[in-house]
């Protein structure tokens, strides 16, 4: 989670390079920072379970007020990139937003998928294009021959693994 804060951070500083990194940084790391001192005051909770995930052990199972709308929306506008943690999918509708004035965007490639599909198919080749010239590499964990088909999706599961599991068919 660090990691793609503060990716998001870098990002936004060549979009706007007159703001500091440091304002950068805090401000992607806003909603986490805010949580810890609520987490020791007993507001949020988090627990220690290992295997809870590949970066870190700790389980951050209840935080209404670090990571709500209200926190982390102030200025105005949240934008948010799907779900990677086993909570239920968070929504957010009229009644939370037209109150207060602020707005939500995101990103969903389900939705690309129904509704642009020509645009997701370039998306597409431009990746797989960066990936074969080398500009983009991906980690694989594991390679797996089909009939560890099962395996493989066990592996998964655990969400332990930190590259991309593959699947050979025919040996290859």
């Amino acid at each position: 989670m660090f990691l793609g804060h503060f990716g998001l951070g870098l990002a936004g500083k060549r979009l706007a390079p007159d703001l500091s990194l440091g304002t950068l940084f805090l401000a992607t790391q806003w909603a986490d920072l805010v949580f810890f001192p609520l987490a020791l005051a007993g507001i949020e909770h988090f627990r220690i379970a290992p295997g809870a995930t590949v970066v870190t052990p700790m389980d951050f199972y209840d935080y209404p007020w670090s990571h709500s709308l209200a926190a982390l929306a102030v200025f105005g506008r949240l934008v948010s990139f799907g779900n990677a943690s086993s909570a239920p999918a968070w929504t957010v509708g009229q009644p939370e937003l037209y109150p207060s004035g602020v707005s939500v965007g995101g990103f969903s490639i389900l939705t690309l998928a129904k509704t642009a599909p020509g645009e997701l198919r370039a998306l597409a080749e431009l990746a797989f294009a960066k990936a074969l010239d080398g500009t983009v590499s991906l980690p694989v964990t594991a390679e797996f021959g089909l009939e560890e088909a099962a395996e493989a999706h066990r592996l998964m599961g655990t969400r332990t693994s930190t590259g991309k599991l593959l699947l050979r068919v025919n040996g290859r």
